[in-house]
């Protein structure tokens, strides 16, 4: 199984944490520049995050969010109630979704899953799963 190590990249902007008081954009108040003051004693928002790197869902050992500069989570099926996954992708720092190489890579996902960029209001993927998302799925209405 993968570990964090030194990838910090949910904690910073991106990705609000409830019970850690975390707005999406901002740092982690306990984010310290040797990582998470209180991993051991962290809130639960943040042991139970969905991290799809972590969980060896997407990417290479070598992709880690804090080098690729992404990473993604997934929207419980349960939620939009469509019967696959559909991904969303935050950036590990501001600027990091210009990155070509970024593009590329995010671009070979979405040739696979559905991707959401929360922040960007943007949805990529698979056409036939595209059009499914957009005609019958009620997560797209729901506010930020």
């Amino acid at each position: 199984m993968r570990s964090c190590d030194s990838c910090t990249a949910c904690c910073g902007p991106g990705l609000a944490v409830q019970g850690a008081g975390k707005a999406s954009h901002e740092n982690c108040k306990h984010l310290t520049a040797a990582g998470c003051a209180i991993y051991n004693e962290r809130p639960t928002g943040c042991r139970v995050w969905n991290c799809l790197w972590l969980r060896e869902l997407v990417g290479q050992e070598s992709e880690r969010p804090n080098r690729v500069g992404y990473f993604f989570d997934v929207v419980d099926p349960a939620k939009h109630g469509l019967g696959f996954n559909l991904l969303t992708v935050y950036e590990a720092w501001p600027g990091a979704f210009d990155d070509p190489a970024v593009q590329a890579s995010l671009g070979q996902v979405a040739q696979k899953y559905p991707i959401m960029f929360p922040h960007q209001g943007r949805l990529v993927g698979p056409p036939e799963l595209l059009k499914i998302i957009q005609t019958q799925s009620p997560i797209l209405q729901e506010p930020e």
